[in-house]
């Protein structure tokens, strides 16, 4: 573990001149680019993923979120928490002329905001597993908003709805090397998938 956390970690990309055809001249280089990332150094952490893929009805979409469990402190911390820009093929869903309004600013039903708190039980000889259980803050996403212009109807608007957002928590057990994953009732080794007609929540969590 470094003394300074989080550490300057350089990456340097060398771009060569395009000579199309004949041998590089030297071997020189055209030009030198670098770029410097700030990441924190973890020993004892897990990555928490969580996604959701929506093909019900006309209007389908997949969304996730992530983050980075930090068992190194005595109270658990998450960090990198990143909510990606949901995916969706913003179907037309039928004849009429239909146009969606919120395309940059749509998030979806997967969000993480944050822990709310935590909870872990170390583990005995009786169970040699440690179980963490991570609250999750109230998140929220939202849904499409669009307008809709039917053959002889009036147009409709649609606004776009605040939606109470997923995952509720992080509950795993582990002993180090093997995960178990719980969520909803159901449990599975690194990661569960649960299937719902034509809904699939996937959840994953891996040691880093």
């Amino acid at each position: 573990m470094p003394v300074d956390n989080p550490v300057a970690v350089t990456a340097e990309l060398l771009f060569t001149a395009d000579y199309t055809g004949t041998e590089m001249k030297g071997g020189a280089w055209a030009h030198k680019e670098t770029l410097v990332c700030n990441i924190t150094i973890v020993e004892n952490a897990y990555r928490f993923t969580y996604i959701h893929k929506n093909f019900a009805g006309c209007f389908h979409y997949i969304d996730s979120s992530s983050c980075i469990i930090n068992l190194d402190k005595k109270v658990p911390e998450l960090l990198e928490v990143t909510n990606y820009k949901p995916w969706s093929d913003w179907d037309r869903c039928g004849k009429c002329t239909l146009e969606y309004t919120n395309k940059e600013t749509f998030n979806a039903n997967v969000e993480i905001w944050g822990m709310q708190n935590s909870k872990i039980i170390p583990a005995t000889k009786e169970k040699p597993m440690s179980e963490i259980y991570i609250g999750l803050l109230s998140a929220f996403g939202n849904s499409p908003a669009y307008w809709q212009q039917c053959p002889k109807s009036p147009k409709v608007v649609v606004p776009s709805m605040t939606l109470p957002a997923d995952p509720k928590y992080i509950h795993f057990e582990t002993d180090g090397n093997e995960i178990i994953v719980h969520y909803l009732g159901e449990s599975g080794k690194n990661m569960i998938s649960r299937k719902v007609k034509n809904e699939e929540t996937i959840i994953k969590v891996t040691r880093l």
